[in-house]
């Protein structure tokens, strides 16, 4: 056991690998119970007197207000509890991350962050009509991983509600990690329109997608006691003006316009404006009543590498399953999460300092390769996020894959 130094990798065995950061600054977790026996009982006075660092461990209550903060924090809590008001994160300073981790969230809001934000294992679920469920403005690195959306049924309004896209991202960088998504779908009662919307609306921003499932809101109908039909029509999965997407097929990603109750609409996965679109050809597209699965936009299709992880406790393990082309060779990456960095080979989503080097191995038949990482029960820091990526060697050509960043608490 230990590292192999050459001049270009580092490999390192891969319990001696997270058993090194183990000189960090003190840290201190912050307990939230509104039954007492903790810290605090509400939220922002928790934010309030964190430092960047610090967790905040939520264990116990209904909350129904958020918290707003510029503070590099990690926030998680153990048994997916409900927070009802709006978390508000702005102004993360360059080379920090706050993360989120295991919560229910009816507001996320992500506005000017130079530094980091990652949200895993959270279930998104609108609270009220016309709120923004997930909005994201000029961020620079932001990372979803398994994360899923729950918007429930129409609310009694009395009046016509224009439904926000469930995730909206506006002059950001963002990757979506084996996450499930849906858009808002269309809803009438005889008296108001509850407006449907797709599950994720992108303005100038860079987009990347490995495995999950992404499915626009459906539409329906309305035939008048005097026979006329309204139709309200499906929506698109992805909706883009500008920027660039790419989307990789880990585990089988599906992206998928939404549905209609009857009539001959016609809807697309996939609509564009002045955006540049790479898709591996196995990704499944689903369209209504066509075969043109992407709308405007320059379409590229190419094979993409990826690798999905899955985070795990102290004393757990870190699941790893890299996708690519059998037969190549394939390093799995590991580091901190960082701004995507353009090279000829792809672009890489994590630090250069430091960079880890792991299994360096032939793809199976399959084009998967599992790989299981030993978290050590001590020495590493709370909320220690960690970016992997696959580099993939076909014959004389090499890649980079499409990224994964997960949590270790």
């Amino acid at each position: 056991m230990g590292c192999r130094f050459s001049a270009t990798s580092l490999l390192c065995s891969p319990l001696l690998l997270l058993s090194l950061p183990t000189q960090v600054q003190a840290q201190k977790t912050w307990i939230v119970d509104q039954t007492g026996g903790g810290h605090f009982k509400t939220l922002q006075a928790a934010a309030n007197a964190a430092s960047h660092g610090d967790t905040i461990y939520i264990r116990a209550g209904s909350f129904y207000r958020g918290f707003q903060t510029s503070k590099a924090l990690t926030v998680r809590s153990a048994k997916r509890l409900a927070i009802f008001g709006a978390i508000t994160v702005s102004k993360i300073p360059k080379g920090r991350v706050f993360s989120i981790k295991k919560l229910q969230l009816s507001g996320l809001i992500l506005t000017n962050n130079a530094g980091g934000i990652h949200v895993e294992d959270i279930a998104f679920w609108r609270a009220s009509p016309g709120t923004k469920l997930c909005s994201i403005r000029q961020c620079q690195l932001v990372t979803f991983t398994n994360c899923t959306s729950r918007l429930g049924s129409p609310f009694s309004t009395y009046s016509s509600v224009t439904q926000p896209p469930t995730v909206e991202i506006d002059r950001s960088n963002v990757t979506l990690t084996d996450c499930n998504m849906q858009g808002v779908s269309y809803y009438f009662n005889n008296f108001w329109l509850w407006k449907g919307s797709p599950a994720i609306a992108v303005s100038a921003s860079k987009l990347r997608i490995s495995g999950g499932t992404l499915v626009g809101g459906n539409g329906t109908s309305y035939t008048s006691s005097a026979n006329k039909t309204t139709t309200w029509n499906a929506e698109p999965a992805i909706q883009l003006t500008g920027g660039s997407l790419m989307i990789d097929e880990a585990d089988k990603a599906r992206i998928a316009a939404g549905s209609i109750n009857s009539g001959n609409s016609v809807q697309h996965a996939i609509i564009a404006s002045g955006t540049k679109i790479t898709i591996d050809p196995k990704v499944s597209l689903t369209s209504l009543n066509t075969t043109l699965h992407v709308k405007g936009g320059t379409l590229g299709r190419a094979s993409l590498q990826s690798v999905l992880a899955t985070g795990a406790n102290s004393s757990g393990q870190v699941k790893t399953t890299r996708y690519g082309t059998a037969g190549s060779i394939s390093i799995l990456t590991l580091g901190s999460p960082s701004l995507p960095l353009a090279t000829p080979y792809g672009e890489l989503w994590l630090g250069l300092t430091p960079l880890f080097f792991l299994d360096p191995t032939l793809l199976p038949q399959s084009g998967e390769k599992d790989l299981s990482i030993p978290v050590p029960a001590k020495g590493l820091p709370n909320g220690l996020a960690l970016t992997f990526q696959a580099l993939e060697i076909t014959g004389t050509k090499l890649h980079l894959s499409l990224p994964t960043t997960i949590l270790i608490n």
